[in-house]
Parts: structure tokens; sequence; C-alpha cells
């Protein structure tokens, strides 16, 4: 192996021309003239020296930093860091503009029994003025027209046709939610067709009500008996600018067969932890279908309506990986840092501010 370009310059001129070559340059043939003859020997003598030893030095950096390598990946496999690689992604839903919003999603009709169970006034349909992609984002409208008789609330609903069909993950979107009186925009997850609600569970992951910049983060299982509300866990968390920028929202979970009393769901923001509870639904996690909507009018509401208009909740991305950023290692930690809501509370007063985060 030949000495690099920067090396042999560094060994200076001496060392190229003290050794009878014709390829001597005037500064070189002073320095070999005024030398010693012992002297130029002993100079040509160390030059070889570290010629011969550059392959070895150069072995050696190879091997500590292929240690150093192994030792990094060691060490965060044992943090329960996950490397990038590591994480493997079960489920992106396509939003090509050429793809049918029907491949991925199932629309559902109508008015749905006593408005979808919350008297709400909207009907949703199949139709691409209510769902569709467009520039690789999918999105749902509601269409609010007030001056025909009825009013016409046309909106969409749809259901994933796959389950989460995993005993633990990290479901993830990046949504951009309307915010306007009487919406009531989601992203949540209920079981796959027939179940019993609530009792079965209900896991809600971005939902918005009336414009009020508050996500409500929340999981429903058991009755809604008054010895039972306690089974109804919700988390309020303001984002200021919801409506006017995509929010990064995760769902991850582990429900595993094996260690029945170690379930556990995490709750995330724009990466920050804002809720833990523990799936204790009839159903689990795995029999879960996503579910997006946007809800007009009903009680959750005070059964105000949008005004005319139209209005977009728009997803940029939705994807299902095998472990969260961090790995499970961090799970682990955001649990044990979280405190489990209970009956509508929450564990410090008032909501969670993520301008802080986002400004």
């Amino acid at each position: 192996m030949g000495l690099p370009a920067a090396l042999s310059a560094a060994l200076g001129a001496s060392s190229r021309g003290c050794v009878g070559s014709d390829d001597v340059t005037t500064l070189d043939a002073d320095i070999c003239q005024s030398a010693p003859r012992g002297l130029q020997s002993r100079q040509q003598q160390e030059v070889e020296e570290k010629q011969d030893a550059m392959p070895v030095k150069d072995a050696i950096k190879g091997l500590k930093a292929d240690l150093e390598g192994f030792l990094g990946r060691r060490n965060a496999q044992t943090d329960g860091v996950a490397p990038q690689s590591a994480i493997e992604t079960h489920w992106r839903p396509e939003f090509a503009s050429d793809t049918a919003v029907s491949a991925e999603w199932e629309h559902k009709i109508g008015n749905g029994q006593d408005g979808w169970g919350n008297q709400e006034s909207q009907y949703y349909t199949a139709e691409s003025k209510n769902s569709y992609h467009k520039e690789g984002h999918l999105i749902l409208r509601a269409v609010a027209n007030n001056n025909s008789n009825p009013p016409e609330l046309s909106s969409a609903r749809l259901v994933s046709r796959r389950t989460l069909g995993r005993d633990q993950g990290v479901l993830t979107a990046n949504i951009k939610l309307p915010c306007a009186k009487g919406l009531w925009p989601a992203f949540w997850l209920l079981p796959k067709e027939p179940f019993s609600w609530p009792t079965d569970g209900e896991v809600d992951i971005a939902e918005s009500w009336d414009g009020d910049l508050i996500n409500h983060s929340c999981f429903h299982w058991g009755t809604w008996a008054n010895e039972e509300l306690w089974k109804h866990s919700l988390m309020e968390t303001r984002i200021d600018d919801m409506c006017e920028r995509f929010v990064r929202f995760d769902f991850a979970w582990r429900q595993l067969p094996e260690n029945p009393g170690q379930s556990k769901m995490v709750w995330y923001i724009d990466g920050k932890r804002v809720m833990k509870a523990v799936p204790r639904g009839n159903r689990p996690l795995r029999d879960m279908t996503v579910v997006l909507n946007i809800a007009m009018g009903g009680i959750v509401v005070q059964h105000k309506i949008p005004d005319n208009g139209e209005y977009e909740m728009v997803v940029a991305s939705m994807s299902m990986t095998s472990e969260p950023e961090g790995g499970w290692r961090r799970f682990e930690d955001d649990w044990d840092a979280l405190k489990e809501a209970y009956s509508g509370s929450n564990p410090q007063p008032g909501p969670v501010n993520l301008r802080s985060m986002t400004n």
C-alpha cells in the first residue's frame, strides 16, 4: 500500500530527493547536499518503516471502527432503543390520486341508528365529493348547506378493511383537523364488526369537538353506569394551531398473550407522551379497525350545525409499525412517567398546552 498524498507531503522534501533520484527539486538538492550521508540513510530507513507500518495502522483503525459500531448497536439494543432500520412497517395505506379510497377503506353510508348513537346530523356517503385522494393525501370533506330544506349535511366515515392484527405496535398519522362550530372530526379505533359498545372497547387517538382546539385522547370500555365511569379515560390536550398544520398522532400498544397482566397503551402527540391506559375491553386490540370521520351536530357539540361551507380533514400519512421510535424501553419509561386518567380526569389541572412544542 502506497503512502497517501497528504502524508507524503508531510514527510518533507528530503524524503523524496535524497535517494539518488533524478526527480529532485532545487530545494531537495540543497537539502541533500547539506545533509550527511548517514543522516540521509537514516531518514530513508525511517520513511520505509513508516510505509511498512501504514497497512497495519489502517487495519487496526478499521478493526477499532468495527468494534465501536458493534458495541454501539449492542448498547442500543440493551437500552431498548430501536435502530431505525429495525423498525418494520406492517401497513401504510396508499393515498395516490389514481387509487380508489375504497381499495383500503370501507365507506359507511347513511345516518346510522339514532344518528350513529350520538344524534348526529350528517349523512355519510361514498361520493368523491366527501372522500378522495389528492397530491398524496387522503381527504375527508364535510359539506354543509343550510339553505336547503332540510339542510344538506354530507360527510365521510371510513373504516379500514384490515384490523391492527398485531399484539403490539404503533399506529401513526399526520393529520390536519378541521376546526369549526358543530364539527366533530376523529381518528379512532373500533373492534371489527359485529361488536358490543362500549364493553368491547373504543380508542380515540385524535378527536376535536366544536372547534375547541383541544384534542381528546380517550379509551372507553365497561358501561355508562355511574359506578363504572372510571372505565372511561380522557385526556385533554390543547393544540392552539391544530387546524393550521399537520399534527402527528401516535398510539402505541402492547398486549402480549403470554403477559396478560402487563398490557399497556400510550398516546403521543407530536412525539410527546400525553396519556396511558390499560386495555381492559372484551376484545383484544389486534381486532381493532381504524376509523376516520367528520361528524356534524349531535350531543357532543350541543346539536350545533356548522355554517355553510366545506370542511376538510387532511391525512398526510398513516402507518403501522413494529415498535415506537426509541424502542420499547422508551415506551416503558413513558408509561412509568404518566398517570392513568379516569372518568374525564386530567392528572394535572387544565389542559396540556403544546404551544411551546409547536412554535
